[in-house]
């Protein structure tokens, strides 16, 4: 899911082409949900939510409003990796994602969540929702939320903790520093990544996602920041006022991505591989619905994750990780090590108005 957010903290980052607000968001001009009564309940609801992990912030989720308990969940046209997500494997792990992010705010509001799991694995995937009793557990993880990719540190007695969330997420498997799978997950990594530096293509569609100034993540709220990169204040001033979208297609650029992508493979417990029975849409949805439950217990346990995914995305790479590990299909790799989340999540998120619309 958040594939590339590494190569946004490099210190190279340029700006971003603005999109016109209507157009690639996938809801008609002029036909944003009207406010008052169920309404209003159904984008809280959405804007918590939305808090969910998507590769490059994209938030590919579109929400058709039927009535209070009749929603459509589909992906927003424009607002996906065709570069790098051809097949649209991260796009439909940030659906499912999406998916629990709903489930846990709207028990948060009395109401539980139900969708057909046949239903919907290409195209919309239809939503109801019944009554229930509130419950609150999740919902201040969800809203803490984060992706952390910087000084990820050893578990240090986080193993327990480690364990218990993994009871959330039954098709992933943890692997240590020092072993031999996690040798092989580092070294398809870094491979892939100089892959990618070579294909021009990737680091155009990575620069369409830049919103580098105040103004820009205004007008559009998606893609990387210079907070989500974690850079200094004072750095992120600096870049903010000097750098531009040239400069992420330079080679100076792919190279200190690159040297960020070793550091960061070196950091940290280790990573979680989740894999799945079959490679289908569904399957995808289902790893990312697992990686966010996993991902709430481990906002508490001060455990940080980090997926990175371009090993995923280079099919060689991908499939000498699958046999190094002797698993079938990998879907999500994943840094794993401990690191208090702070209580705010500067990533910017798109309004539940403009995702979601009447039916």
């Amino acid at each position: 899911m958040n594939r590339r957010d590494f190569l946004g903290a490099s210190l190279s980052l340029g700006a971003l082409r603005a999109i016109p607000a209507g157009s690639s968001y996938g809801l008609p001009v002029g036909m944003p949900a009207a406010p008052g009564g169920w309404v209003d309940q159904a984008h809280a609801i959405i804007n918590d939510a939305a808090r969910a992990p998507s590769s490059h912030n994209s938030q590919p989720w579109q929400i058709g409003l039927h009535d209070r308990e009749h929603w459509r969940l589909s992906r927003a046209p424009g607002r996906d990796l065709p570069v790098v997500d051809p097949d649209g494997r991260e796009c439909s792990q940030s659906l499912g994602a999406f998916l629990v992010g709903l489930e846990v705010a709207a028990a948060a509001r009395g109401l539980r969540l139900e969708q057909d799991e046949c239903a919907g694995a290409a195209g919309a995937l239809p939503l109801r929702f019944n009554p229930r009793s509130v419950d609150t557990t999740w919902l201040p993880a969800l809203r803490r939320r984060r992706t952390l990719r910087k000084a990820l540190a050893p578990l240090a007695g986080c193993e327990a903790a480690l364990a218990a969330c993994l009871v959330a997420a039954p098709s992933a498997r943890f692997f240590a520093h020092g072993t031999p799978a996690v040798r092989a997950i580092a070294d398809a990594t870094l491979e892939a990544t100089a892959a990618q530096c070579k294909e021009d293509a990737v680091w155009h569609e990575l620069a369409r996602w830049i919103r580098w100034r105040e103004g820009e993540i205004a007008e559009n709220p998606t893609g990387v920041t210079p907070a989500t990169m974690e850079l200094p204040w004072l750095a992120q001033r600096w870049v903010a006022a000097t750098y531009s979208r040239d400069d992420v297609l330079t080679p100076a650029f792919r190279a200190r991505s690159l040297e960020l992508a070793a550091r960061q493979v070196q950091e940290g417990a280790g990573w979680l591989v989740f894999t799945t029975e079959h490679d289908t849409p569904a399957d995808w949805r289902h790893s990312g619905a697992e990686l966010m439950r996993l991902w709430l217990r481990a906002v508490p346990a001060a455990i940080a994750l980090h997926p990175m995914s371009q090993a995923l995305e280079v099919l060689p790479q991908r499939r000498s990780i699958a046999a190094a590990l002797g698993l079938k299909h990998i879907q999500l790799l994943v840094r794993v090590g401990t690191r208090p989340y702070p209580p705010d999540t500067p990533s910017p998120r798109l309004a539940a108005q403009r995702i979601s619309a009447l039916l």
